[in-house]
């Protein structure tokens, strides 16, 4: 057994003879070692963006003396020439600085057996349209919407073209004309035509 126990001694000194020759295993070369990537650059935010207000969808136009809407005036005047044969203002015109889906309204006491044509124009405003509707005498009876305009554009008109709306009751009443700035901001101006 002692022999065996030698043998393998020697076999172990051998092996490790061998790992310590003069031939040193060779080396990994060292890995230099990076500094980790910097994260990734971000853009800086965008600038905030400049926010108007936005336009009021609804509700009364800011009144404005009728003067204010004496740019309409011509255009008024050109659309009674050719719509409007005969018929003279019925009452002045009547305006308002309008954002968006506001209106202006004005009350009329109509005549029997008159004849009524109403204009509307737009300064600003791509979109202008008007109703011509009761006076409630109570407020449990709702407005009636007796005429309304089916042009589209800036003008607006009821009546217009020789067909003038007819107030046939055989006593006279109040009515309101309201002029809405459908799609658009700017000034409406309107006026009552009748013969």
């Amino acid at each position: 057994m002692r022999v065996s126990v030698l043998a393998v001694a020697l076999g172990m000194l051998s092996l490790a003879g061998a790992a310590c020759g003069s031939d040193p295993p060779p080396e990994t070369p060292p890995q230099p070692s990076a500094p980790p990537p910097p994260p990734p650059a971000s853009s800086p935010p965008p600038p905030p963006v400049a926010s108007t207000p936005p336009a009021p969808t609804g509700g009364a136009c800011t009144q404005v003396a009728p003067a204010a809407g004496d740019a309409a005036a011509p255009v008024l005047d050109q659309m009674a020439k050719a719509d409007a044969r005969g018929m003279t203002a019925d009452g002045g015109a009547f305006a308002g600085q309008c954002g968006e889906g506001q209106t202006i309204e004005q009350t009329f006491n109509a005549t029997p057996g008159k004849c009524y044509t109403v204009f509307a124009v737009g300064l600003g405003v791509q979109q202008v349209d008007i109703t011509a509707q009761t006076v409630s005498p109570s407020p449990m009876i709702p407005s009636v919407t007796v005429a309304q305009s089916t042009t589209s554009g800036p003008n607006a008109t009821i009546g217009g073209g020789g067909n003038c709306v007819k107030y046939s009751l055989p006593i006279g009443g109040p009515f309101k004309i309201v002029a809405k700035a459908s799609k658009g901001t700017g000034v409406l101006v309107a006026r009552v035509y009748s013969k």
